[in-house]
């Protein structure tokens, strides 16, 4: 019995020397792991619904230990600051879609420009017409035409006589008038032979001149080809024209029969000019009268 004690007692010494370490054991491995840490201090038990606090920041109601200073300075072998973060990048001034934007409405007002322009533009070719069209109608009221159809030439002569003296703005024109039995002639003077003649007619009809015939009387126009008889010398200069445009050149326009003893006088001005010329002619016998339109357009 006392050895069974003796026995339990050295066991608890034993136990209690090795757990001291009395006996050459290894250490605590907690002690070592705490040896291990790096900066404790900084680690901070906060309770269940308590903001955490930044890492580098110092707890609330502590105050920073004397040995934690150094180690947080750079260059001591502690441990680095926290790097700010970088700054955020600045946001364009004028985003892609803006510009766009921009642009299409620069296009658009230009566009309102140009249209606005063209109904300036149109609105002043208008009035411009319109004014044109005011003034032609303003020259044409004022405007007159009187006609004497059939007027003897010593008539003739004192009208013109007249208008050049008191009417300056008056536009004369005159023709001649067959007398009676008498035509305007279109024709080719006589030639010196019958076969002259015939050779020219052939040479019309190469050009395309039909209606003619040579002129078999004897007389001071024999031989000569006629090409046309017209009672007006409009009539006449018409188929001269007309004869030149096949390449008729020697072609002529003149009277044939009777002697010429009148003339066609027109007067064309200022109505109250004309007026005054048809009031100034009292002597004259002849009655004037409107001119014919289609006598009047013609150069």
């Amino acid at each position: 019995m006392r050895v069974l004690v003796f026995l339990l007692v050295l066991a608890n010494l034993l136990f209690f020397a090795f757990a001291r370490g009395y006996l050459g054991g290894g250490d605590n491995p907690d002690a070592e792991r705490l040896r291990q840490q790096l900066q404790p201090e900084r680690i901070h038990i906060v309770s269940k619904g308590e903001p955490a606090q930044e890492a580098s920041g110092t707890p609330s109601g502590a105050t920073p230990s004397p040995e934690a200073a150094p180690d947080a300075a750079p260059g001591k072998g502690g441990a680095e600051s926290p790097v700010p973060p970088a700054p955020a990048a600045m946001p364009e001034s004028k985003p892609e879609e803006k510009k766009v934007e921009d642009r299409k409405a620069e296009e658009k007002k230009a566009e309102e420009k140009r249209a606005e322009e063209k109904r300036a533009e149109e609105k002043r070719a208008e009035e411009k017409k319109a004014e044109e069209k005011k003034a032609a109608q303003q020259a044409a009221q004022q405007a007159a035409c009187l006609a004497w159809p059939d007027l003897p030439v010593a008539d003739a002569d004192r009208l013109v006589a007249l208008a050049h003296k008191r009417y300056p703005g008056v536009t004369l024109s005159r023709s001649t008038v067959a007398a009676e039995g008498g035509n305007n002639w279109v024709f080719i003077p006589p030639l010196p032979s019958k076969a002259d003649a015939e050779r020219k007619a052939g040479e019309l009809k190469k050009l395309g001149v039909t209606e003619f015939f040579i002129v078999s009387e004897a007389g001071a126009n024999q031989y000569a080809i006629s090409l046309g008889l017209f009672s007006s010398e409009q009539g006449a200069k018409d188929l001269l024209e007309a004869l030149k445009a096949k390449g008729v050149r020697s072609a002529k326009v003149g009277l044939r029969g009777g002697k010429v003893t009148n003339v066609h006088l027109e007067a064309r001005g200022d109505a109250t000019q004309i007026q005054g010329l048809k009031d100034s002619g009292t002597a004259i016998t002849a009655t004037p009268a409107a001119c014919d339109p289609k006598a009047a357009n013609k150069p």
